[in-house]
């Protein structure tokens, strides 16, 4: 049995069971939710920034990119802010900036994880998303 963002309410009301066999429905709690968004590539936009304005080229890399330095590019606004916005699923990722060749921290990240390196990767948490909020509360 598949379900829909438009049953979530019914289901956490409800606590349905899963018919099918599956056990997706089992519990929508302990990430059975979150994986079933990273299966069907439910992707929020979330967006980095950093402010580098002598900067020359910049980019980022983490465990959405499998740390590909090259992959996403960063783009520099008026002001020397540089920008991308990416569509990452629901979960915890960790990344860090490639500025001018060299490996530096989000300066507005508030957590962190240490990495093999002897160094530390920077945490981002994606929540689950629907659209617009107008869409999540109606999901209420």
């Amino acid at each position: 049995m598949q379900f829909k963002p438009s049953r979530l309410k019914t289901i956490r009301e409800e606590g349905e069971d899963d018919s099918a066999g599956t056990g997706r429905l089992n519990q929508i709690g302990g990430g059975v939710w979150q994986q079933y968004l990273r299966k069907h590539r439910w992707g929020r936009k979330t967006e980095f920034c950093l402010s580098a304005p002598q900067a020359r080229r910049v980019s980022i890399a983490g465990d959405f990119n499998q740390w590909n330095i090259s992959s996403h590019s960063l783009k520099q606004d008026k002001k020397g802010a540089w920008r991308i916005s990416l569509s990452l699923n629901p979960g915890q990722y960790e990344y860090r900036f490639f500025v001018d060749g060299e490996w530096q921290d989000d300066p507005h990240c508030s957590s962190s994880v240490e990495n093999p390196f002897g160094t530390s990767n920077c945490l981002k948490d994606c929540e689950v998303g629907f659209g617009t909020w107008k869409d999540r509360e109606r999901l209420r």
